[in-house]
């Protein structure tokens, strides 16, 4: 279902959720792999989706598009925790130091920065601006799926953090984790090593940072209000 053969690095766990939700999401708006298929969209087109992390995914594979498997070995060589925990936080998609330590207070995400493409991320957030988002996930989208085009990477460009389909202009995906608690609230305490002391994840981000989450949810609120006044 996700067009490639499981590697070791991996395990399905629950099956039975991803056939439902690929076959959701084809059924909604299409993909390559079945072009005569009349998706129903069509009937309600500003009907919204928005996905997170896994969700981007999948609704990148529903699409006909393909995974990257694991990030570390396969984007950039690293096959071991050692040669992770050396890498730039720009490099890190998940805290390779959670999967070292079973300590409680260990941040299981990792905090890194993203770039715009094209035009989507404009109607919603104009500031020449990177943006420090926390993701948590070791697996990315690759082959991009059918109509769908990509607004945001990592600052490297080599995993896609936004997608956005042409066709419906209300069905979009963020790989990161806007809606992360822990940097809204204060008084999340985690560690992000082992040898420094828990911080307050809520003031991770700055102002700017905070803004553009934000505006991203402005956004997808405006859209469900307009959406669901039709």
């Amino acid at each position: 279902t996700y067009r490639g053969k499981t590697t070791l690095l991996n395990q399905n766990t629950n099956p039975q959720r991803h056939y439902i939700e690929l076959s959701f999401l084809f059924h909604l708006y299409g993909g390559s792999q079945n072009l005569s298929w009349k998706p129903y969209l069509e009937e309600k087109p500003e009907y919204v989706v928005m996905g997170i992390c896994l969700g981007s995914q999948t609704m990148n594979v529903a699409a006909g598009g393909t995974m990257v498997q694991d990030i570390p070995s396969e984007l950039y060589g690293k096959s071991t925790y050692d040669e992770v925990t050396e890498q730039s936080s720009e490099e890190l998609h998940r805290n390779p130091w959670y999967f070292i330590y079973s300590e409680s207070d260990m941040l299981s995400c990792s905090f890194h920065h993203i770039k715009f493409s094209g035009n989507f991320a404009k109607s919603f957030y104009s500031a020449n601006y990177q943006p420090l988002v926390l993701s948590c996930h070791h697996q990315a989208m690759d082959k991009i799926g059918l109509n769908f085009e990509v607004w945001g990477t990592s600052l490297d460009g080599k995993v896609t953090e936004g997608i956005h389909h042409t066709k419906y202009k209300n069905v979009f995906a963020v790989q990161f984790h806007p809606e992360a608690g822990i940097f809204y609230q204060k008084g999340s305490m985690y560690k992000i090593k082992p040898d420094e002391a828990a911080i307050d994840i809520s003031e991770v981000l700055n102002r700017d940072d905070l803004t553009f989450h934000k505006a991203l949810w402005h956004f997808f609120s405006e859209r469900i209000a307009k959406s669901t006044a039709k």
